[in-house]
């Protein structure tokens, strides 16, 4: 028996479906145990939602597909999977033109069927290949060019004469059984193997209405008309295999004298059909449309007329490009045709107009566009890219905001990877549910999905893994080694990894993806995968520190061996207390008397620098000060049993300054210090945020005029050490200021309870039961904390060495002054005996002579040094030449 054609396919044509039992993969092993050798043949496995099916189509029930026969060496047809209505159903595409009269074929895929081999060759029954799901020979699947080429006739149940029909001389062969291990018959089924498509189908709830939750229900696939029904109405999701031809963009046709050929189409937005003369369709078929008839009510050949014009049709291209894009089928149409042709994943829409255009000149377009708004920004090339990237909307199962944030990764190899694997979105989707509210934890959530998109690159050119979950199988183990070294630069000889972080990532993600399986497929009442994502786990846990850890972290600890341990000097502190102080003063002038986004910029760079380096905070948790966090600080006076505890000091000390209470570390509550400039310095910048350019919806305290973002800290800082004339700039960082905190508070007396509070404003200790039991932390900070900031401030901490936080007495108010001393008769009869020639010859003595008068001479000049003799000297020449 076979099935030949009755009238013409165009390649791309929908020509029949595979009809029968949609069951499960158990149920499917306990009916080849039970049928007879030549009817499981008839049975079609395939994989679906990451689970094996099966098309049981045994029975005869007068349909064409189940009589199809195999060509391995030339086919005219290719076997898709198609979603339609919840339901998979697998369908008969045409690879090429097929005739009257020709018969309809197509690969079963595998290697040892029997009538494929010779004579004279033994048949191996027991090979697996047909059964191992990482088999590309039966997985490849042909994309048609687009949907509109299906066919309109389906198949199908045998009473349709306008398909295809059987006849029955042609006989066709059937495949015998083999044995398993258990000794119970296994027949070989024909094969369809697919990975996820190119567009990920996300979904955490398997409902049961669709396929059933039972092991042996059944659910007839004789859907035919509905599938029609969506086929034509072009709703379909195809399922891609990765060795499927990827959707291109032809270049621009020539004619023979090599002048541009104008069969261009383009896709009329109401009816989702192509057309060479767009505007002349839109006026004759559609002219009732109130946007169709705006524009045709504008005068001929006038630019608003254009322009109308152009936006529906870039309307109706959008439409069916994104169509294209989730269905696999079809071909996109540019805005302008390229010279050569170019993949998809080079072309982006714009967000404006919506126009398809490649990449690297997407930036160019956008500056340009006729349709951006008045008040768009022009972004540079990479925000151009993100803000197309999310013009396209998201794919099914995937939430906007998830979408958006995915949207402004840097649109590359990597981010079209990681879009492909339906894991690696999950993953991403996970870490988005649980840390989306903050928005600056999505760049985390992009780098995380990123590591795992690069170690899928870098499997599939070394090893046979394909997927995300094809790393968490027990038996891929060694595989996932090896990609693993590659990824992190694995250095044989020393036994050190060139990025040991990234080795150790990318371990934590596979083991929390594993985690992720596991729990959904219990949901799902399957535990064979639980079992193997389980399995893969404690793999993991035996051998990853051997292969992966181990080396991983000793590269990390040698590094850090023989490092300098450096810790900025006061002077370099001061310095730069002094310059930040000088700029600020300067720039609330100016921005006080002239409104300037730049004055805004520079003032808001002082004041963040000033908050770090005198808090000692880290410089991420002060740059992303939330403007709700300062205009709702706590003002509220302390109880008056609690001001008795204080001394006067102290209850200054809580007026002077102002507490805010920002997120830091692990979610932990840290609070911020404000003194008086730097509260007058924030008052301006939110007095005079619209004015200069800061947009409504930047949420940060420190906000960049005309962008959605903050300034970072670490870049401020590290300009104002350079320009502030310190020694060492380099040690001007927020992280050794807080180690200079914690190493010089060392020469204070301080009892454990201080250490404590000193250690907790910082944000190093977390041990709740030990903090504020005497008093509240928000008084317990402004009076007692604030003494050791402003000490550090004037460097006079060592001052109050041996003291405790009671003991040091410091007033904000006052500067600290610096008395001279008076040079006493017998200091002044040591210098000159010693010195009293340079003094009679007008010469300044050098550091040696002065040296040695001090060692001469210890007893009287014990309270002096080389420095105070020299200006002595220099001081006496002055006078004398005054004198004369």
């Amino acid at each position: 028996r076979g099935v030949f054609a009755k009238n013409l396919f165009q390649k791309g044509d929908f020509v029949v479906e595979y009809r029968g039992k949609l069951i499960s993969s158990a149920e499917s092993e306990r009916r080849r145990k039970i049928y007879h050798s030549k009817c499981t043949v008839f049975m079609f496995d395939f994989y679906w939602q990451d689970k094996l099916w099966c098309i049981d189509a045994s029975q005869e029930d007068d349909s064409l597909g189940r009589l199809i026969n195999d060509d391995y060496k030339n086919p005219n047809c290719k076997m898709k999977k198609i979603l339609a209505n919840g339901k998979p159903h697998l369908c008969l595409f045409a690879l090429r033109n097929i005739n009257p009269g020709e018969e309809i074929t197509y690969d079963y895929g595998g290697k040892d069927w029997p009538w494929r081999q010779k004579l004279n060759q033994p048949v191996n029954f027991d090979s697996d290949e047909l059964f191992d799901p990482m088999t590309s020979d039966s997985g490849d699947e042909y994309v048609p060019d687009s949907c509109e080429d299906s066919s309109d006739g389906t198949d199908n149940s045998g009473g349709d004469n306008s398909v295809a029909c059987p006849i029955s001389p042609v006989q066709r062969g059937r495949s015998p059984t083999k044995k398993r291990n258990d000794s119970g018959p296994k027949s070989k089924s024909r094969r369809l193997n697919s990975v996820p498509s190119r567009t990920p189908q996300i979904s955490w709830d398997f409902s049961s209405k669709e396929i059933g939750n039972s092991d042996t229900e059944e659910q007839s696939s004789n859907a035919t008309p509905v599938l029609e029904s969506c086929l034509d109405k072009s709703t379909t999701q195809v399922f891609e295999d990765e060795s499927a031809t990827t959707l291109s963009i032809p270049a621009v046709q020539k004619k023979e004298d090599g002048s541009r050929m104008y069969n261009k189409r383009q896709y009329c937005l109401y009816c989702q059909k192509g057309f060479i003369k767009i505007a002349r369709h839109l006026e004759r078929a559609h002219p009732k449309k109130p946007e169709v008839a705006q524009a045709m009510a504008l005068p001929k050949g006038s630019k608003e007329r254009r322009l109308h014009l152009e936006h529906l049709r870039n309307r109706g291209n959008f439409s069916h490009n994104v169509e294209v894009m989730n269905t696999g089928t079809g071909t996109l149409v540019p805005r302008k045709l390229p010279q050569n042709d170019q993949q998809t994943q080079d072309f982006l829409h714009c967000s404006y107009c919506q126009g398809l255009f490649r990449k690297e000149i997407i930036w160019r377009h956008m500056k340009i566009c006729k349709f951006k708004p008045q008040t768009a920004q022009k972004p540079g090339k990479t925000r151009a890219q993100a803000l197309c990237a999310f013009a396209v909307p998201p794919p099914p199962g995937v939430s906007a905001d998830f979408w958006k944030m995915l949207s402004k990764m840097n649109q590359d190899e990597v981010c079209l990877t990681v879009k492909s694997d339906n894991l690696i979105m999950k993953f991403g989707e996970h870490l988005f549910n649980r840390l989306g509210y903050d928005v600056g934890k999505h760049e985390y959530i992009r780098q995380k999905m990123r590591e795992l998109g690069r170690l899928l690159i870098c499997s599939r050119k070394i090893t046979p893994l394909r997927t995300i979950k094809d790393h968490i199988m027990p038996q891929n183990f060694m595989h996932v080694i090896t990609s693993v070294r590659v990824l992190a630069g694995y250095i044989t000889e020393s036994k050190t990894f060139k990025c040991p972080s990234l080795a150790l990532k990318t371990g934590h993600n596979l083991t929390k993806i594993s985690e992720l399986v596991e729990s959904q497929a219990n949901i799902q009442m399957n535990y064979a995968e639980a079992k193997a994502a389980c399995a893969f786990r404690k793999v993991y846990e035996a051998r990853w520190n051997e292969f992966i850890s181990a080396a991983s972290l000793r590269t990390l600890r040698e590094a850090k061996w023989n490092a300098p341990q450096l810790l900025p000097f006061t002077e370099d502190v001061m310095k730069l207390h002094s310059y930040l102080e000088k700029q600020q003063n300067q720039y609330c002038t100016e921005l006080s008397t002239e409104t300037s986004p730049q004055t805004w910029a520079n003032l808001a760079k002082v004041t963040l620098g000033q908050v770090i380096l005198f808090n000692r905070r880290r410089s991420g948790e002060v740059s992303k000060i939330p403007l709700t966090a300062y205009l709702s600080s706590n003002d509220t006076q302390s109880p008056d049993d609690v001001s008795e505890a204080l001394s006067d000091l102290e209850k200054k000390l809580c007026k002077h300054f102002r507490r805010i209470e920002i997120r830091g570390k692990r979610e932990r509550k840290v609070p911020v210090l404000l003194t008086p400039m730097m509260q007058q310095s924030l008052d301006i910048l939110v007095s005079k945020r619209q004015e200069c350019g800061v947009p409504e919806g930047n949420t940060y305290l420190f906000a960049r005029p005309s962008a959605w973002s903050c300034y970072r800290g670490s870049d401020c800082l590290r300009h104002f050490a350079k320009v502030c004339g310190a020694k060492n700039p380099e040690n001007l960082t927020s992280t050794r200021l807080r180690k200079q905190t914690g190493t010089l508070s060392q020469v204070l007396n301080l009892s454990n309870t201080e250490l404590d509070q000193l250690a907790d404003f910082l944000g190093h200790d977390i041990r709740v039961h030990r903090q504020f039991y005497r008093l509240p932390e928000g008084t317990l900070q402004l009076a007692k904390i604030s003494k050791v900031l402003l000490a550090m401030e004037q460097g006079r901490l060592a001052e109050f060495k041996g003291k405790s936080l009671d003991d040091i007495c410091i007033d904000p108010e006052v500067r600290r002054t610096f008395k001279r001393r008076v040079w006493e008769k017998e200091e002044i009869l040591a210098v000159e005996k010693h010195m009293r020639s340079f003094i009679t010859s007008c010469r300044v003595p050098g550091k040696r002579d002065c040296d040695k008068c001090l060692q001469q001479e210890n007893v009287a000049l014990k309270n002096r040094n080389w420095l105070g003799i020299k200006f002595y000297v220099k001081n006496r020449i002055t006078a004398l030449k005054n004198k004369f």
